[in-house]
């Protein structure tokens, strides 16, 4: 036979964790000098329940921690695509506005020719 104390410190819980575990199972404990002790029966029934509640527990945690990498990873994944794509419109813009100048390069020389053979006529 154990103490709810010792199973506690045995599991890592709280004693009101123990308590409320036995009671959810129905189990009855048998007080002794004002010690609460559980029969080694009982005493697997918690300690079964309990580790089925950590091992959920320890569960979702992992699953979260992936969950978490894999955000992790895929805003890495999209920094890098922004980035890429910004460097990839610079070069654009720069190609642009070079064509631009080209562009107002050829409307002054035109205008040059035109003026030139306007001359000429009169």
């Amino acid at each position: 036979m154990k103490t709810i104390k010792m199973i506690a410190d045995e599991l890592g819980v709280t004693k009101q964790t123990i308590v409320n575990n036995a009671k959810s199972l129905s189990i009855s404990f048998e007080k002794e000098n004002g010690i609460n002790y559980i029969n080694d029966n009982d005493y697997l029934k918690i300690v079964e329940k309990i580790t089925k509640k950590v091992g959920k527990t320890k569960s979702n945690d992992s699953i979260k921690k992936e969950l978490l990498n894999e955000n992790s990873s895929e805003v890495e994944k999209h920094k890098y695509n922004h980035s890429n794509s910004s460097k990839i419109l610079q070069t654009k813009i720069n190609e642009l506005e070079k064509q631009i100048e080209i562009f107002e390069n050829r409307a002054k020389n035109d205008e040059k020719y035109i003026d030139n053979l306007t001359k000429q006529l009169d």
